[in-house]
């Protein structure tokens, strides 16, 4: 049985949301609201302004605007201006208020001509600060929803360590709002394991034999877990996943790096991302585990 580190979960006590005036950044709002009210957490607003602009005050008074009916209905929610490029400001802000995540809603691009995740994004993981919680707006929906507990929380592993940095933030998720864990691998049919097929076997038995370790170790913990492994690319097991416990979140490393334009996210995280089906929980690439 593979041996997992003792997990003390910390609640999620500040959720950091950048806002830039778009219907799209905004649309997180309803959906982070329920959440933060679930978790007794407080709210960040944040909207960066170009270098050299001092002023602020009509920023200052958008972020207030959307302010001031969230905390009549009893959360708190700060808001600060910040000249900065966003992606600085974001991780700028993130320290210095100490948020737990960063809420960023990204606009649906119907002619799948731009990069819909851009520069933002990955500079903010790249600062391995907090775990991004990725929302889609498409239309008005899914980022737009109010928030329900997850059905299940679904973690992508591979077998390798890197995969397995979003186990812990996957457990702790699971934890605070009491949902099923659910663990994906997928195992290509051309794949195999050179040497060590002799000892495992087959390579889909290897694969469920290390599930089945991983499944094992958190239902001793207290945990619900199924699991589930497949022959498709792995995005498209996570999403069917996903798709099989309705209201779930996807947990998932910024690991797993491949090709230069995949430096940052990994081919499989971005793909997910781009799916538009699922809220995505992205857990920076070699932060300490930040859930602790």
């Amino acid at each position: 049985m593979p041996e997992m580190p003792a997990l003390k979960p910390r609640l999620i006590r500040s959720i950091l949301v950048p806002l830039d005036g778009t219907s799209a950044s905004e649309a997180v709002l309803p959906y982070i609201e329920g959440m933060a009210a679930h978790l007794n957490a407080n709210l960040v607003f944040l909207t960066c302004v170009p270098e050299g602009l001092k002023s602020g005050v009509p920023e200052r008074q958008y972020l207030e605007r959307l302010a001031i009916p969230i905390r009549k209905r009893g959360l708190g929610v700060a808001t600060t201006v910040r000249e900065a490029e966003p992606g600085q400001g974001i991780v700028q802000t993130s320290l210095s208020y100490d948020t737990d995540i960063i809420a960023i809603a990204i606009d649906a691009d119907p002619t799948g001509k731009h990069d819909l995740l851009g520069t933002v994004i990955r500079e903010v993981l790249t600062s391995r600060v907090e775990p991004v919680l990725v929302l889609r707006d498409e239309d008005g929906r899914l980022a737009s929803e109010r928030w329900t507990p997850p059905s299940a929380v679904v973690v992508g592993l591979d077998g390798s360590a890197p995969s397995a940095t979003a186990l812990p933030h996957a457990e702790a998720l699971a934890n605070m709002f009491n949902s099923e864990i659910v663990l994906v691998r997928a195992v290509l049919a051309s794949d195999a394991l050179s040497g060590a097929a002799r000892y495992y076997g087959a390579v889909d038995e290897f694969a469920e034999r290390h599930l089945a370790g991983v499944a094992e170790a958190l239902r001793l913990r207290g945990f619900k877990v199924a699991t589930r492994t497949g022959h498709r690319l792995a995005d498209q097991e996570i999403l069917a996943a996903a798709d099989s416990w309705p209201g779930s979140l996807i947990v998932l490393s910024t690991r797993g790096m491949t090709g230069r334009t995949k430096l940052v996210l990994g081919s499989v995280t971005e793909r997910v991302i781009h799916s538009k089906r699922h809220p995505v929980f992205v857990v920076p690439a070699a932060r300490p585990t930040p859930l602790n």
